[in-house]
């Protein structure tokens, strides 16, 4: 055994130099800046113990700066300053196991999606997707249109209007709900769990919309901390029984999945069965109730479980992740609220909103740009993950580069959205335009003639092409892209005609620094699958107008 041992010893340090020697070789072919990293960051083991080990590794190695490229949320971690130090907007990562290529062009980002056929889905990604079954998000090709043909139907102007009108109709129980519950509070109506009431929402909307399907909200209990919401996640809501044949309740089971997604993307059915990990079990439970739920709604076919999950998954857990980041953005910054407020009392008044009529106005006043900003610094899917069937040529600055066959590309959304090149108009320098800061202003009074002379906010910005793609572009562009922006700007009307929000400012403490631990919350993200924050809520007061404490005068 001891020569075997020593023989690995020796031959696997000789195999790896070889591996990396070779993959420089290809990355210097293709003319294209490079990077040599210690070893690649999407290995298995280093998704699975990534989050883990960096922390330790980066102490042990403060002296080895390539250390930062290989962190989990390498491109959210020091966004554009990355480009910066590479020097190119487009360039490869070199490991031993291989080489990916890395776009932050926008030029190159619409030739790439507009090329389906060149550039299409990798054939494994994100496989845990597949966990009910292939849809339309994980198959590619003639499989892919196949998907599509069945789900198409299923976004046209019936259903944005039908969640226009669902969306107002449960954030309005949001808002008596919400009231309700602060009654409780000992400490003022202060939310402390708002990400767990707007995925609360959108799983109720999406679930009505899709099944017909009304969901109330839970129990509430004794709050155990400062932290707890004071609601029962696992138990059935209200005055219901939990069935037999369920450990959880439904709400619970998407909730748990959509926490550990990234999680269930990798690990395999006997790790989330036999795990020691006590969270990593719960989300295997989910992941096995939402199945039978699936199956009790009447979906028999695998691929109709398949489909209907991932529209489940997707048509609720970007939305209630984009709702969060909104509400929080709003707190820090209340002088944008105030706009938004202003904007609804113009268009709305005391009625009730309409599809129509009020949809067209919102999308082109700030609650538009509000809605638009959120998106451009946190997109929903900061990376978009191509691959190269078949060599393949890209031209970055007018020079054309061939990339090797099998070659991965992902298309950095989080920084193509954030790039100088595009978001700094000609008339500003970059630190006013402030490319990485939250100024909603930037999409409004855009250059050119007023297309809509009623609008006192003037042009809507039209970005340059392929600077912004939260929902991917091309063919493969989300099928529930206006789906999307109707549901929010609902949910945006009903929150914040009647109320605000604002920052929950501690004993001893001021505003801004209350506002500095917000912001310092909305930089900590989960950069995995969705980009999404992590760690204790800043704590938000929701209040009725005028009974602001830290807000502008209007």
């Amino acid at each position: 055994m001891f020569p075997l041992l020593l023989l690995a010893a020796i031959c696997y340090p000789l195999y790896h130099t070889y591996c990396l020697l070779r993959n420089i070789q290809i990355a210097r072919s293709t003319g294209l800046p490079y990077l040599i990293l210690p070893f690649n960051q999407y290995s298995l083991p280093w998704i699975v113990l990534g989050r883990a080990l960096y922390p330790l590794l980066a102490t042990l190695l403060p002296f080895f700066p390539r250390l930062r490229w290989i962190r989990p949320d390498w491109f959210w971690a020091r966004k554009y300053a990355m480009y910066r130090e590479v020097g190119a907007d487009v360039f490869a990562m070199v490991s031993a196991s291989g080489v990916f290529i890395v776009v932050c062009d926008a030029d190159v980002v619409v030739d790439v999606l507009a090329r389906k056929d060149d550039f299409p889905k990798p054939p494994v990604v994100h496989p845990g997707l597949d966990i009910y079954g292939r849809n339309v998000v994980t198959t590619s090709g003639a499989e892919w249109r196949r998907h599509r043909k069945v789900v198409t139907p299923h976004f046209g102007e019936s259903y944005n209007r039908l969640a226009w009108t669902k969306g107002v109709e449960k954030t309005s129980e949001l808002v008596k709900h919400w009231s309700t519950r602060l009654l409780h509070e000992t400490d003022g109506p202060v939310l402390r769990n708002v990400e767990n009431d707007f995925i609360r929402l959108t799983m109720n909307i999406t679930t009505h919309n899709m099944f017909g399907t009304n969901l109330r909200w839970p129990n509430r209990i004794a709050p155990s901390s400062q932290t707890d919401d004071g609601y029962d996640e696992d138990g059935p809501p209200n005055d219901e029984v939990l069935a037999p044949n369920h450990k959880m309740s439904y709400q619970a089971s998407i909730k748990h999945m959509l926490n550990n997604c990234n999680m269930l993307m990798v690990a395999p059915s006997w790790y989330l069965k036999w795990t020691p990990n006590a969270t990593h079990r719960k989300a295997g439970v989910a992941c096995r109730e939402l199945g039978v739920y699936l199956n009790e709604m009447g979906l028999t076919e695998q691929e109709v479980i398949g489909e209907t999950f991932m529209l489940i998954f997707t048509g609720h857990a970007t939305t209630a992740n984009a709702l969060h980041n909104t509400i929080t953005m709003l707190a820090i910054y209340p002088e944008y609220q105030i706009k938004l407020q202003e904007d609804l009392d113009r268009i709305l008044g005391d009625r009730v909103p309409e599809y129509e009529n009020d949809y067209p106005a919102l999308a082109e006043s700030w609650a538009g740009a509000i809605f638009h900003e959120i998106n451009r610094l946190y997109p929903a899917l900061p990376l978009v993950p191509k691959f190269t069937p078949s060599p393949q040529y890209i031209t970055v600055n007018g020079t054309k580069h061939l990339i090797p066959a099998h070659t991965p590309v992902l298309l950095d959304c989080c920084n193509t959205q954030r790039n100088p090149k595009y978001w700094v108009p000609p008339h500003e320098t970059e630190a006013v335009a402030a490319p990485d800061e939250f100024r909603p202003q930037r999409w409004l009074n855009a250059p050119g003639e007023s297309q809509n002379t009623n609008n006192p906010n003037g042009n809507f910005l039209k970005p340059y092409k392929g600077s912004y793609y939260p929902w991917s572009d091309g063919q493969r562009v989300c099928l529930g892209k206006k789906y999307s922006v109707v549901e929010l700007l609902a949910i945006y009307a009903e929150v914040f005609r009647g109320h605000s929000v604002e920052l929950d400012v501690g004993a001893g403490e001021t505003w801004e620094e209350a506002r500095g631990r917000a912001k310092r919350y909305m930089e900590r993200v989960d950069a995995g699958l969705l980009l999404k924050t992590v760690g204790k809520e800043p704590g938000l007061r929701y209040v009725k107008r005028g009974e602001e404490r830290f807000f502008p005068r209007r």
